[in-house]
């Protein structure tokens, strides 16, 4: 049995929402509500079945269609494959792009405010810290 990080565990919770909506949308079994146990019982499960090496960004949960079909979602129809090299690549491309995008629009932001700032200089005389926090909220908000 392995043991669950914070971190794991909240990988695993929107993993069990996604599962129970999946399983709503086919209309079949969801051991984890039916039996009453919830996302502490799929934690528990989790542990219980992974192999020693499991960590969600290493593992992806798979589940048995004909298990599912017959017996809805549960322990039984729970599967456990390796991401692949080229998987796992793309993964973290699509993180990098994110974490760039998220830059770019900083970047954006504080150009904004910086030529905000500069024509609030250039229009008025003022307190410099209100002239500042001006600036950013024009940027923030695209005034």
């Amino acid at each position: 049995m392995i043991v669950l990080t914070p971190k794991d565990k909240q990988v695993l919770y929107q993993r069990y929402h996604a599962l129970k909506s999946q399983a709503k949308k086919k209309r079949v079994s969801f051991y984890w509500d039916d039996s009453g146990v919830g996302s502490k019982g799929f934690f528990e499960d989790v542990a219980a079945t992974a192999p020693l090496d499991y960590t969600p960004e290493t593992y992806t949960i798979r589940f048995d269609r004909k298990v599912v079909e017959l017996n809805g979602y549960g322990p039984q129809a729970m599967r456990f494959k390796p991401f692949s090299k080229q998987a796992s690549e793309r993964k973290q491309k699509r993180k990098i792009d994110r974490l760039q995008l998220a830059g770019i629009q900083e970047c954006r932001i504080l150009s904004l405010a910086t030529a905000n700032l500069c024509l609030s200089l250039l229009e008025e005389e003022g307190d410099i810290d209100v002239l500042v926090e001006n600036a950013f909220l024009s940027a923030t908000t695209g005034d």
